[in-house]
């Protein structure tokens, strides 16, 4: 994934996001792997961006197609949402007229090199999350917290993060009272700055995550992760990501 941006022959500053990710998933009880391919490029004016009203740390692009609505959420400050300075994250919802949906959540930013990561002791991150939950046929989009601690001595990564405020409404994001997209427990191993592991979510609905370490010393953390209703995942599953800091 990468982004860039400039101005256009009219003067109008617009930037490009370029989205080219694979991953191959055997569920449990299957012998055959699924596999999804996204490779998108989709270019964005500021007239495009739109912030919030009931969420207003979020920025909001909605795009029309031809065969799809492209639907993204993002950060206008990652200092006054998460407390980040080195890792932002973005969420993206492509929803086709035919029924498929593409669901992608990712943090970037500075990561942590190799050599600077810690070798002992643990930290707590306190983390924000934000991402998308498809259940019996309606899209919902979250935001949530939770604290993930990385253990540098054991090379693992704990933790839990409750998303708490959910809405139906993709323009203002007005909360839905009551309803939950679930908590999520992460278990994971940290290998350099890279993390990678399993997630619970809702009390028994299986998942992934992938995650890195931003700024100096692993000063940040950031990642993704993807999870589903292990009876009906095509009608129950989410999509979402994560920054933090120490």
């Amino acid at each position: 994934m990468s982004f860039s941006s400039g101005t256009d022959a009219n003067g109008n500053t617009f930037f490009t996001i370029d989205i080219n990710k694979f991953y191959s998933s055997t569920p449990e009880g299957l012998s055959t792997a699924s596999e999804f391919v996204l490779n998108y490029e989709a270019s964005f004016t500021g007239n495009d961006i739109f912030t919030l009203s009931e969420a207003p740390n979020f920025l909001s692009v909605t795009k029309y197609f031809s065969n799809a609505t492209l639907r993204m959420y993002g950060l206008n400050d990652t200092k006054a949402y998460a407390g980040t300075d080195y890792v932002d994250m973005v969420m993206w919802w492509m929803d086709y007229d035919y029924g498929t949906d593409d669901l992608v959540s990712f943090a970037f930013g500075d990561k942590t090199y190799s050599g600077d990561m810690p070798t002992s002791s643990s930290a707590d991150y306190a983390v924000k999350s934000m991402g998308f939950w498809v259940y019996e046929g309606t899209g919902y989009a979250y935001k949530g917290s939770g604290t993930l601690t990385a253990n540098f001595q054991s090379m693992t990564l704990t933790g839990n993060i409750l998303n708490d405020y959910v809405t139906a409404d993709p323009f203002s994001w007005s909360q839905i009272a009551g309803a939950s997209a679930g908590n999520i427990d992460f278990n994971g191993t940290i290998s350099g700055s890279d993390v990678t592991g399993t997630i619970d979510w809702a009390n028994g609905r299986e998942g992934f995550f992938d995650a890195s370490f931003f700024g100096p010393s692993a000063a940040e953390i950031g990642g993704s992760y993807a999870a589903y209703d292990n009876e009906n995942a095509y009608d129950n599953h989410i999509s979402g990501t994560f920054i933090g800091v120490k």
